[in-house]
């Protein structure tokens, strides 16, 4: 357009020099005259609700989405707006996202995500910004969620494996299920770690209601798996039985010298035995042995520090694993030698990653 009137306004100036060269007066036909009206284009606005709902959608569309969670809080308009014209902001993403779970007197569990806004209340405020399940799962359908899931008090159901493909990025890193009762189907929980390729994955006080979920099929179809925590309250010195989990996960890392570099499985009873122990040893031996002899590893070491192996409860005798740890005394530093644990420090040379390793024994 501006190219347009510049034209124009080049023939019109070029048409009048010619005229007056040829000692023809110009003179216009008409005058136009604009008027402006001041008192409007001055005029403030006083009150919230004359702000037109054009102009706070054109606003909400430039906001960051966190700042958009927030803004749902100031009061029921705006709430109303963002949910009616969530499909028109831009598609957000975020690296961290947390979702609390509140039960209230009604027995009827709401959720509310973790904002710097719902952060800066008190805790008993927070759940009365919450959310059905199924309203929040609508409102967050504009989301993308790039490194984090972070779950606190939540039923882990059908509904939330639908959440985590709807948020959910294929490069997301980390989920974190805290006090949390899991009831999903094993195979759909596997399915999850194995699509997303989640590299640290931490349970910590949660119920599971398949037992067939802390099994191999688990660690054996995720073998991108880095960090693997399964940890229940220490103070209640409750045990978790979990038959499923035998030497074939162990088989199966030492086979394809892929390990997570920290595993706790503090109060897990499983059928790992001193065989898996054994052949997962030697594979990190040979790898340790390997990394003593390629410099490039050096840059790797900055990265990962020391690996961590909490076994658990696995089923053997003493004199089983203690005659798999001498094979490696050599570069073995004991910690705890007792009739039913052993604690224990490996590693081969400075050049190579210390390995802390923990088991406690049943039969």
């Amino acid at each position: 357009m501006l190219k347009i009137f510049r034209k124009d306004s080049w023939k019109k100036s070029s048409t009048l020099k010619r005229k007056n060269s040829n000692n023809i007066v110009f003179k216009p036909l008409y005058k136009r005259i604009y008027s402006y009206n001041i008192l409007s284009s001055t005029s403030t606005i006083t009150n919230f609700n004359e702000v037109s709902d054009k102009c706070i959608i054109e606003i909400l569309k430039r906001m960051a989405f966190e700042d958009i969670l927030n803004m749902k809080l100031v009061n029921k308009r705006l709430n109303e707006i963002i949910q009616r014209h969530s499909n028109e902001f831009v598609y957000k993403k975020i690296e961290n996202f947390y979702i609390i779970g509140v039960n209230t007197p009604g027995h009827e569990t709401i959720y509310y995500p973790l904002t710097t806004k719902t952060l800066s209340l008190p805790e008993e405020d927070r759940p009365s910004y919450g959310f059905t399940f199924q309203k929040m799962y609508k409102n967050l359908k504009s989301i993308s969620i790039t490194n984090s899931l972070y779950m606190d008090d939540v039923t882990f159901s059908d509904e939330c494996y639908m959440l985590v493909h709807r948020l959910c990025e294929r490069s997301i890193n980390d989920l974190t299920l805290k006090n949390c009762l899991i009831t999903l189907n094993f195979e759909k929980f596997i399915n999850i770690l194995k699509i997303f390729r989640f590299k640290n994955v931490i349970l910590k006080n949660c119920t599971l209601e398949d037992c067939q979920l802390l099994g191999d099929d688990l660690f054996i179809s995720n073998l991108q798996l880095k960090k693997f925590i399964f940890n229940i309250d220490r103070k209640k010195n409750d045990i978790i039985y979990a038959p499923l989990l035998s030497n074939r996960t162990l088989k199966a890392w030492a086979d394809n010298a892929r390990w997570p570099n920290i595993l706790s499985l503090h109060g897990v009873k499983s059928n790992i035995s001193y065989i898996g122990i054994s052949a997962l040893f030697h594979s990190f031996h040979l790898f340790s042995m390997h990394m003593h002899d390629q410099d490039w590893w050096l840059d790797e070491m900055k990265k990962v520090k020391c690996v961590n192996w909490d076994f658990g409860y696995i089923r053997c005798q003493l004199s089983q694993i203690l005659a798999v740890s001498r094979i490696y005394n050599s570069w073995i530093k004991y910690i705890k030698k007792e009739s039913k644990q052993i604690t224990f420090t490996y590693r081969y040379s400075e050049k190579t990653l210390p390995l802390n390793f923990n088991v406690k024994i049943y039969m």
